[in-house]
């Protein structure tokens, strides 16, 4: 009997999305629309969470769902490694790698920053097939892939805050002028002295904070 039309789902962590998989934004998403007020909220729906609930480390916070489709390597159409197309969930996947950025550019220590490192960006092994990427890659968006490179994948980026609010102010790609602000507005939250460490942000939004994944079956 065919599967198609059914969805496999399931509850994922966010240390096992942005450490085992990576994911491809196709050309027919919408751009990064978040702003200020989503931006803000996030923040404050995880703070408040993980505040509520110290004593319980078992504690898990949803943060919504995403699709994606998995394609498999095909070199024959220059597909060298398995991709995963992300359908849905594009603004609060982004939302989290430039957490994760921002928080690396905070805090001192050194496995907090390589931790967040290994989150925003895989290291290509040929050995394991792995390719040099991103978490979230934007191969269809230049403009988008460039303020990525620069503010998110390198260590520091996110400290850059004159050349943020000038994309912020001057940028005509929407993804790039969104992802700017929410850069600054998480970095304005961290500067005002938060009830939570970075760091302790951090182990929060790895280990408690969950997706739920959803995956159509495309044959029996």
């Amino acid at each position: 009997m065919s599967s198609r039309g059914k969805i496999d789902s399931k509850k994922i962590l966010v240390k096992d999305v942005f450490i085992n998989m990576w994911f491809s934004i196709p050309v027919y998403q919408r751009p990064y629309v978040w702003g200020t007020d989503e931006v803000s909220e996030i923040l404050d729906d995880l703070t408040h969470a993980m505040t509520e609930n110290p004593e319980n480390p078992d504690f898990e916070y949803f943060f919504g769902s995403f699709v994606f489709q998995s394609k498999a390597a095909a070199p024959e159409n220059g597909r060298k490694f398995p991709e995963n197309d992300l359908l849905d969930g594009q603004q609060r996947m982004a939302t989290i790698l430039m957490l994760l950025a921002v928080i690396r550019d905070f805090v001192v220590d050194c496995d907090t920053k390589d931790t967040c490192q290994k989150c925003i960006y895989q290291k290509k092994n040929e050995h394991l097939k792995i390719p040099e990427q991103t978490r979230l890659a934007y191969v269809t968006r230049p403009k988008v892939t460039n303020f990525i490179n620069e503010y998110i994948k390198t260590e520091s980026g996110t400290e850059k805050e004159d050349k943020l609010s000038e994309e912020r102010k001057n940028s005509k790609d929407l993804s790039v002028k969104n992802m700017a602000n929410a850069v600054l507005v998480m970095r304005k939250f961290f500067l005002n002295d938060p009830p939570v460490e970075p760091t302790k942000l951090l182990d929060f939004l790895l280990n408690n904070v969950l997706f739920i994944s959803l995956t159509p079956r495309i044959r029996a």
